[in-house]
């Protein structure tokens, strides 16, 4: 059995602190830590769903009206499953992924996007509506005003019921991306300065001269997680399909079930209770799923492993 993800060790959250004090990117994620802790992470470019990055050389994988499965086997089943559901009659799916330039050196450097499919082809891409400097744009109905502890009110994507797929609906009917101008903003993108701070590196190669690793169990940590990417990657589901043929893809029974308006929903996945060496914006995520009263999935959504998706996204009532 594969062993459970570690936690950080006391010294190594502490620098993982200076590492973000010193400047992260905005998921929190910080250059140096990236590509120090990725020895296994830069082996394994090529082992399926190991990560969100596309370079700019893989577009012309995605061409409209090719199947779903013969555009991710293109790309190893990299990206970031987000949801997929039956939306008036048809349905649809779609596919995080960060398109970065061919020669990146940075792979935090570049442009996300979502992959739209439509009945099991691939139909477009839409640059992501969802980054808090653009929300205030999206249609009402997707936000919800809250305040924080300062009373301070701003707005977020409101919290839904398991099904609601307005989010996915409104991937699918946003204005189409132009792969010409992705790939001039993943150019662009890529050219930005380096975060990576020199007196940070000169101090992770200080404590390695000294036989002090300054990611513990970073290595095993992404092996593991790569494994963990593979085996939940729910971009594999189809909607229609039945429970069983949904646990034979997984390889896994459900971690939680219940009854929900709608139908049954089962977690498949593995929770994560405390902090790990792995970079967020690589860390698994565990799949939400609806089945209808004849046991088919109607619909299917990404969430994340600690388990926030119940306070933040989905109502379980």
């Amino acid at each position: 059995m594969a062993r459970e993800l570690t936690n950080a060790s006391l010294f190594g959250g502490f620098f993982m602190f200076i590492v973000c004090a010193s400047g992260c990117t905005e998921d929190g994620e910080k250059g140096l830590q990236s590509k120090d802790n990725v020895t296994v992470y830069l082996d394994s470019q090529q082992t399926p769903s190991a990560h969100n990055e596309i370079a700019t050389d893989d577009l012309p994988h995605f061409i409209p009206g090719k199947a779903k499965g013969e555009v991710l086997r293109d790309v190893q089943w990299r990206g970031a499953f987000f949801e997929a559901s039956g939306i008036e009659g048809k349905d649809i799916s779609a596919i995080l992924f960060n398109v970065v330039p061919s020669a990146a050196e940075n792979d935090e450097l570049g442009v996300w996007v979502y992959s739209i499919f439509e009945e099991d082809k691939f139909v477009k891409f839409v640059e992501n509506p969802f980054t808090m400097d653009v929300r205030d744009r999206l249609p009402a109905e997707l936000l919800e005003k809250v305040e924080d502890e300062s009373g301070q009110s701003y707005q977020q994507i409101r919290r839904r019921r398991i099904g609601d797929a307005a989010l996915l609906k409104f991937l699918s009917q946003a204005e189409p991306a132009r792969v010409d101008v992705l790939k001039k903003k993943a150019e662009a993108a890529g050219t930005a300065p380096s975060q990576i701070d020199p007196g940070l590196t000169a101090a992770v190669l200080g404590m390695k001269s000294l036989g002090i690793d300054p990611f513990p169990n970073a290595e095993d940590d992404y092996r593991l997680n790569a494994q963990l990417r593979e085996q939940f990657n729910g971009a594999r589901l189809n909607i229609g399909i039945s429970e069983e043929r949904v646990k034979n893809i997984f390889g896994s029974e459900p971690v939680k079930t219940g009854k929900v308006e709608g139908g049954t929903y089962m977690l498949f996945g593995r929770p994560l209770t405390s902090a790990v060496n792995v970079r967020p914006g690589l860390l698994y995520t565990n799949v939400l799923t609806l089945f209808d009263d004849r046991g088919n999935l109607t619909w299917a959504a990404s969430v994340d492993a600690y388990g926030a998706w119940q306070k933040n996204s989905y109502f379980l009532e």
